[in-house]
């Protein structure tokens, strides 16, 4: 794929609807000018009432949404990076996808015992509601598949055979609709090597480890709080 270290289906969905009147009950948001005494209406982002983020988690964007129409997916010149060996050797042909939880890994018979070292579409052998394997994600393998930033290492230090490589039908998605609705992030990166919690905290706090828990604690009491009231 073009970037593994893009987080998958990572996309702002502002929700319009709550900002499209304003308090005085004028056109508001999405009439221009609103409200009494020709006062104009919200503008720019002051126009949405909330903004909601949907981040799924162990995927990258090319794997959901590389067939996203005019995203920087899989139809870019130079999206399909051609996978090597620890040696730097390119594979002639990839493993077959391998299911490594739980203990022992085992081979995934759905798949062919070998693919085209190429992006493949995983709906050709998975049907959608079918669970497939989960690669391996850690702070040490992330960096030996990104190889400098040639990302052509996803196959070698993976713990799931030629499963990195492949991708779902878009227009499929239980999602898509929203993604082309809203707003679809296609160029969001991680915050940092490893699994997803660490990224999480950059996402919901602007930061790692102790201080992002502690935003992240202060918030969700806060919510119950609020629903608990309601």
């Amino acid at each position: 794929m073009q970037n593994k270290t893009r987080l998958c289906s990572v996309f702002l969905a502002c929700l319009l609807a709550a900002g499209c009147s304003d308090d005085t009950g004028g056109a508001g948001a999405m009439g221009g000018t609103g409200g009494t005494g020709g006062m104009p209406g919200p503008t720019g982002l002051k126009k949405l009432g909330h903004i909601v983020v949907i981040y799924l988690e162990n995927h990258s964007f090319d794997n959901l949404y590389g067939l996203f129409p005019g995203a920087n997916g899989l139809g870019r010149p130079g999206a399909a990076i051609r996978q090597v060996d620890r040696h730097g050797v390119p594979y002639a042909r990839l493993p077959q996808p391998v299911a490594s939880y739980p203990w022992p890994p085992t081979p995934d018979r759905r798949f062919p015992k070998e693919l085209p070292n190429a992006p493949f579409l995983i709906d050709r052998y998975v049907p959608l509601g079918q669970i497939v394997p989960m690669p391996v994600h850690r702070f040490y393998q992330h960096q030996l598949q990104n190889d400098g930033g040639r990302m052509d290492k996803y196959i070698a230090w993976s713990d799931s055979g030629a499963l990195t490589m492949g991708y779902f039908d878009t227009t499929k998605l239980p999602l898509y609709p929203y993604a082309r609705q809203y707003t679809l992030a296609d160029n969001y990166f991680t915050a940092a090597f490893g699994g997803s919690t660490v990224s999480a905290s950059f996402l919901a706090g602007e930061a790692a480890g102790c201080a992002a828990r502690r935003w992240a604690l202060a918030s969700a009491t806060a919510a119950a709080k609020a629903c608990s009231s309601a």
